[in-house]
């Protein structure tokens, strides 16, 4: 059966059991004895709710589908059982700096799959963040969601939870990923001590990450939710799996794109041992022919695709703007490009 017919079958044979809040049911469908959510929700914001509804992540509270009846609009979610980190935080539930790391990361995980989309959660705190029954970390209620564009200079309506609203949300600039991103800094620092950063700062590497988090001014934050699950991840060495995130073709977690770039890598590879043999050229020219390919592949490959996070590990660049770095390291690495086939055809 066509999925959509499906979800509409349900959601006309719902049945309300209690109000969550205002315009918002937790309703069941008898013949699996399944709960939904069901939420009014603004015209203004269907279509955010479509793109939400076609996100398929094991982070966010899964978004079934979106309904119109006259000049209403509701959308059905799926109710997910667990328990809030308002109501842990709240019951004295304290948390170890590997559990409030990876809590984050799970958070962090989900806000990737909304931002590559353009979509702006808005609104993380730990009313919002379920850890449910089988120990999935999920950002629920995008009640406030919104798209980034570049147009605007600041939000159309001024909302956010006090604590962890950014201030570019009190109407001074428009939402972006780094707003998200001071959220999920503030959210990291109740975890591991209960407080927020101003009445007490992490202490430690964490604690590190939390005050790039809350900078006020958003150019100084980690511009992207890669690079915050990069600081996560630990030590300054990357892990497999960090290294992986980073690595183009594999940042999506799609099979099929990562199929590719093993590809695209295993020949890569092939062609600069291919030109190694090529060479008819004394023992040094082993040694120059090296850094010709450090200068023509490696060093662009660095620069245009900000693996690692070189674009914020330099101190001249760590704080400069996102449009900034761009424009010097890719530059850079056009710069590294022409320098390295210059030096390979002085020794072919």
């Amino acid at each position: 059966m066509n999925p959509q017919l499906r979800y509409d079958y349900i959601y006309e044979n719902l049945q309300p059991l209690t109000a969550l809040s205002e315009g918002t049911w937790l309703c069941i469908y008898p013949p699996r004895n399944t709960l939904y959510v069901k939420k009014e929700i603004p015209q203004a914001c269907v279509s955010y709710y479509h793109t939400l509804a076609s996100i398929h992540s094991r982070n966010l509270a899964p978004v079934l589908f979106v309904t119109e009846e006259g000049d209403t609009a509701f959308v059905l979610s799926e109710y997910v059982s667990g328990q809030s980190l308002a109501g842990l935080l709240q019951e004295g539930k304290t948390f170890s700096q590997e559990e409030a790391r990876d809590i984050c990361t799970q958070v962090c995980f989900g806000l990737w799959e909304l931002h590559r989309r353009g979509l702006v959660h808005r609104d993380i705190n730990p009313n919002n963040i379920i850890i449910s029954s089988d120990n999935v970390v999920k950002i629920i209620d995008f009640g406030i969601v919104r798209s980034f564009t570049q147009e605007k200079n600041r939000d159309t309506v001024i909302m956010g939870t006090p604590g962890y609203a950014a201030p570019e949300q009190f109407g001074f600039l428009q939402s972006d990923a780094r707003t998200d991103i001071y959220a999920v800094g503030v959210l990291l620092n109740q975890l591991l001590t209960g407080r927020f950063p101003n009445e007490r700062l992490a202490p430690g590497k964490l604690g590190t990450v939390v005050r790039r988090c809350v900078e006020i001014d958003a150019q100084k934050r980690f511009s992207s939710i890669d690079q915050l699950m990069n600081q996560l991840s630990g030590s300054g060495v990357p892990g497999l799996e960090t290294v992986l995130d980073t690595l183009p073709g594999f940042r999506s977690r799609r099979g099929g794109q990562a199929f590719g770039a093993v590809l695209l890598y295993l020949l890569a590879g092939m062609a600069v041992v291919q030109s190694y043999m090529s060479l008819k050229t004394p023992p040094w020219g082993y040694a120059v022919h090296t850094v010709s390919v450090l200068f023509s592949t490696v060093i662009p490959f660095f620069c245009f695709h900000n693996f690692l996070n070189v674009w914020e590990r330099f101190p001249f660049t760590r704080y400069a703007s996102r449009k900034s770095q761009k424009i010097l390291f890719r530059g850079l690495g056009i710069v590294s490009l022409f320098i390295g086939l210059a030096i390979f055809g002085s020794i072919a």
